[in-house]
């Protein structure tokens, strides 16, 4: 219980700190909030654009939902196809269980079954043999729901009772209108669906005659135009009839009638983010097993597996490639909570010794700190991810270069992935806030005197030569930049991203910072040279500056390595997106040529002979007829145009066979029209 009081009172003092440096602490909560803001932004940004894509790849198909499952049973043969305890246990779990096993609500869904072909006659007593040629051919079966696809335009939908005929009971069908047009089928007619090729299940000959009758004829309903999953065309020459009456009467009398049966499933995947995609693969893996093992040849034809296996390996990659791109900027801006929290800690040097000379432990006062590094990380969650929304949102409506445009905003969401990564900036930023408390808070009062009136000591990257280190570091990266080729990517043979490489910017990053710490370990040297330069040329004003520097340098050593980083990264980044988007229209511009390229054909005529005479065949002339390009020129906006053309050519260069093109130009016109770089 004493315990508990004693962290308590160290809350209290940890809050009060914050209202004695205002201005500081929001210095650190800013910090904070950009460090949360940039970690979170890549994942977020690369989740929404790579689902953007993966929406527009799988709604290419009109009428076809982006998470669609079709599950296809076809049996090739007039033999007895599936069993029907096979296919009502398999379509009783489509029903109740395929949604909860995939673990996607269910949006909506199409079933339908259909027999093997048969030959269509005129009904009649008597019966038909395979020598008789039928009027046409079709099939029999159904949709589930039918009502909810079909209007009836002639006729109605099939009684449930069926006539007696003399080949048996007749069955009431259905029958598209292209279908009843194309073969002249009226409602109230009857045929006889004939299958001279029909077994039973044990291979023995069956004589298989169906008698139907036209009840109605009908196309598709307009507004139900979204629910046909599958084309209306793929049931216009089908005999439709109601469930009931498939499973009943025709499952008797067909031995065939399991031929062709799909499932047609749409689920709701906007749910589904990249770190998802496991886990949901796993579950459709799972469902196929399931449908399987009730019928053995039941295969999933259509899904989004293929396309969400590259959306997961693109949006991850592209998410770690945006981090590593923004290292240097998260580094900038945890040092500058390192410097903000030294500056705190300095300030609060008196306040520690006194704590600890009245009591209090070293770990007790590192735990004020890292109450405060607590604080301010509970408020950076809060506040972060939502400024990485908006960060990540700017990032999509960027075009090119200081070029905005958010015509068609990114649904930008919280992921996984993204509060993974925001926890782990909150961890980072947390050892920079306390970092600096670490050697404060063993010092008691009469060494942290000693250390604040004491000359200051050299930083630690100065007495273990980090600089130089990290330079070598940076030489060896652009060595190897060098010897791969990347540096070179604007070359025509070497076709690959240059953002696939993170080392083409970590490399020139981590030279200007090995740079930038070497400029700060000579400024005492250079401000002492100029120093005594400056006494031989007069003004005690700058000579007292520059020899004050020269002996107070390190205090400044913090400041000065910020503000070099910060323009020369700045620097870095605006030349390196500028040089990137201008070789991105130069790349687009040499592929095509021109703003617009135009293909035309060419006409081919015949000339006449100038005398008249008839021309022998293999004698003709022929001669292309092209459109003048003065029709082009008249167009509106068009300020110039020329015609080119381009052959494959090909010859032989000793005993080596070259391929090649050809461009033929309008010499006068080309240079008006073609596209050429600035410089």
């Amino acid at each position: 219980m004493r315990s508990i009081y004693s962290y308590l009172g160290l809350w209290r003092i940890a809050l009060r700190r914050f209202s004695s440096e205002p201005v500081l602490t929001f210095c650190l909560l800013l910090g904070w909030s950009v460090v949360v803001a940039l970690a979170s932004a890549p994942p977020m940004y690369t989740d929404a654009a790579n689902r953007s894509l993966l929406q527009h790849e799988l709604q290419t198909v009109p009428n076809r939902s982006a998470f669609s499952f079709f599950y296809h049973y076809v049996k090739g043969s007039s033999i007895a196809g599936a069993d029907w305890q096979e296919y009502l246990a398999l379509n009783q779990y489509m029903e109740t269980r395929y949604s909860q096993d995939l673990g996607l609500p269910h949006r909506s869904d199409m079933h339908y079954v259909k027999s093997d072909l048969f030959q269509v006659f005129p009904l009649r007593d008597g019966q038909y043999e395979l020598r008789d040629k039928p009027l046409l051919r079709g099939y029999l079966g159904f949709i589930n729901r039918l009502e909810d696809y079909i209007t009836v335009v002639e006729g109605g939908f099939p009684a449930q009772e069926n006539a007696e005929s003399g080949n048996g009971e007749v069955v009431n069908v259905l029958v598209s209108q292209a279908f009843a047009v194309e073969a002249g089928l009226q409602v109230g007619e009857g045929y006889t669906l004939f299958d001279p090729s029909a077994r039973t299940a044990n291979g023995a000959i069956l004589r298989l005659e169906v008698p139907v009758r036209i009840a109605g004829i009908w196309i598709p309903r307009a507004e139900s135009s979204a629910k046909w999953h599958l084309p209306p065309a793929s049931f216009a020459n089908v005999f439709l009839v109601s469930e009931e009456t498939y499973i009943g009467e025709i499952g008797e009398r067909v031995p065939h009638a399991l031929t062709d049966v799909g499932w047609y499933r749409v689920v709701d995947g906007d749910s589904v983010r990249a770190e998802d995609v496991d886990r949901f693969l796993r579950r459709v893996s799972f469902v196929d097993r399931q449908i399987q093992s009730l019928i053995g040849t039941t295969y999933l034809e259509l899904s989004p597996v293929s396309a969400l296996r590259r959306y997961q390996r693109v949006a991850t990659a592209q998410a770690i490639l945006l981090l590593l791109f923004s290292i240097p900027i998260l580094g900038l801006v945890l040092y500058f909570i390192v410097l903000i929290a030294d500056s705190t800690v300095k300030r609060q040097q008196i306040e520690i010794s006194i704590l600890k000379s009245r009591g209090a432990t070293t770990g007790q006062v590192f735990s004020i700190y890292l109450l405060q590094g607590a604080t301010l990380g509970i408020v950076a969650l809060a506040i972060g991810p939502l400024l990485g929304q908006k960060v990540a949102q700017f990032i999509g409506g960027t075009r090119y270069f200081m070029t905005f445009n958010a015509q068609t905003p990114l649904q930008i969401e919280t992921t996984t992935t993204s509060m993974t990564y925001t926890f782990a900036a909150i961890g980072g930023a947390l050892f920079a806030t306390v970092l600096p408390a670490m050697g404060a808070a063993r010092l008691a009062i009469v060494e942290a005197k000693q250390e604040i009136s004491r000359r200051q000591r050299r930083s630690f990257w100065e007495r273990s030569y980090l600089d130089f280190l990290l330079l070598g570091v940076a030489s060896y990266g652009y060595y190897m930049l060098r010897t791969q080729g990347r540096i070179a990517f604007l070359q025509a043979d070497v076709p690959s991203d240059p953002l696939d490489n993170p080392l083409l910017f970590l490399a020139p990053a981590l030279f200007i910072l090995a740079v930038a710490l070497v400029a700060v370990r000579l400024f005492p040297l250079i401000a002492l040279v100029l120093s005594l330069l400056w006494a031989r040329l007069g003004g005690i004003s700058m000579l007292l500056a520059f020899y004050n520097l020269a002996r107070t340098g390190r205090v400044y050593t913090s400041l000065l390595l910020l503000l070099i980083l910060t323009t020369s990264l700045g620097t870095f980044t605006a030349s390196m997106a500028r040089t990137l988007d201008a070789n991105l229209v130069a790349r687009i511009f040499y592929e095509v040529g021109a703003d617009v390229t135009l293909t035309e054909g060419a006409a081919l005529r015949i000339l006449p002979p100038e005398d008249g005479k008839p021309v022998e065949e293999g004698e003709e002339e022929f001669v292309w007829i092209n459109m003048p390009v003065d029709e082009h020129r008249q167009a509106p906006g068009v300020r110039a145009a020329t015609r080119i053309g381009d052959f494959p050519v090909s010859t032989r260069v000793g005993s080596r066979l070259v391929n090649g093109r050809l461009f033929g130009i309008d010499r006068s016109q080309f240079p008006e029209v073609a596209y050429f770089r600035p410089d």
